[in-house]
């Protein structure tokens, strides 16, 4: 199975703290590496690349630079297979992930703590300004937010459901981006739009990390967010 990573060059200032996004990247390669993953970086910097223990690395470019974690969706329209699944580069593994074929979607856990300080600010403002009134599959009202720190589509169909929406709602908000958190933005577009689909649709979901995070399960560790700074051990 290979194990996809994503790293554009930064375009804003991600935390009031440095974090040295290499060590974890390269932790999060070995520890895939001796579970059996093929780890492969789409990228836009060959110079981050640069002594990571790949199997392959594709060359992207970001035409998306007004939010942070782009990629994501970029390698999804690319890839017409299942036989991949995208990792944050800040989980730790500790055993292969059991993806079953008749599973349509995996990700790693539904967000209950983060809808205040993440989502609220930005969900109201697209609520004054009626930004998604004509957009049949959007709801303002609060929700538990799928994490995307792992993902895997199985359904195609899906998967291009979820990238069409993507694209469809960055380019709504491209007139309002200079009044965004870019940060916030792109959790929405990434993870509330993938919430929103499969509220609306029934389609066949599972996932690892139930008691929020860091995400200590079976199978890997996921330290998103300040959890990084925090955590002096990995595993």
């Amino acid at each position: 199975m290979e194990i996809v990573y994503t790293y554009k060059s930064p375009t804003m200032k991600i935390y009031s703290k440095e974090i040295d996004q290499k060590d974890w990247i390269s932790r999060s390669i070995e520890s895939a590496r001796k579970v059996g993953y093929s780890p492969h970086l789409y990228t836009n910097d060959l110079k981050f690349a640069e002594g990571l223990n790949l199997d392959n690395v594709t060359l992207v470019v970001d035409t998306h630079p007004e939010v942070w974690d782009t990629l994501k969706p970029l390698v999804l329209s690319m890839r017409t297979d299942t036989e991949f699944f995208i990792s944050d580069n800040d989980v730790i593994y500790k055993k292969p992930i059991p993806f079953d074929d008749t599973v349509d979607f995996f990700y790693d856990g539904i967000e209950t703590e983060n809808w205040e300080w993440v989502y609220s600010k930005s969900i109201r403002y697209f609520e004054k300004h009626k930004i998604f009134n004509s957009n049949p599959l959007w709801d303002y009202r609060r929700k538990n937010i799928l994490n995307l720190g792992i993902l895997k589509f199985n359904n195609l169909y899906l998967k291009k459901l979820y990238v069409k929406e993507w694209y469809a709602l960055y380019e709504s908000l491209v007139p309002h981006f200079k009044n965004l958190n870019p940060v916030s933005t792109s959790a929405i577009i990434n993870q509330y739009s993938i919430t929103l689909l499969l509220n609306r649709h029934n389609y066949k979901k599972r996932h690892f990390t139930y008691n929020g995070w860091p995400g200590d399960n079976e199978y890997y560790n996921h330290f998103p967010g300040y959890s990084k700074v925090k955590s002096t051990q990995l595993i």
